[in-house]
């Protein structure tokens, strides 16, 4: 098996803290310290912030039918990998320490 690493100097990504790739193996989703969502072209280099203000806690997953799933503290959320508004899956009620499944 022949594996090559390629690094890219994706500009505008510093702080990033949790990486996805995406179902075509050539487009990373990134989230950054400071709360923003960036789709970056690893091709092309090119990269497209998709959401700020982001209050991400663990990691992202780019689901092969185009979907980006996440969390935060007390929700997990889900948004079109082209970009919009985050929209809460499950979400653990006020009063509640936790959530089982």
């Amino acid at each position: 098996m022949n594996a090559a690493i390629v690094l890219i100097d994706a500009a505008r990504t510093d702080g990033a803290i949790a990486v996805a790739f995406g179902p075509d193996s050539v487009t990373v989703i990134v989230i950054t310290t400071d709360g923003r969502l960036k789709r970056v072209g690893l091709r092309s280099g090119s990269v497209e912030e998709l959401a700020s203000g982001l209050d991400v806690t663990g990691g992202i997953s780019w689901s092969s039918d185009d979907r980006l799933l996440f969390g935060d503290v007390t929700r997990l959320l889900w948004m079109p990998a082209s970009g919009g508004k985050p929209a809460p899956i499950v979400e653990i009620a006020q009063g509640m320490s936790g959530l089982s499944l």
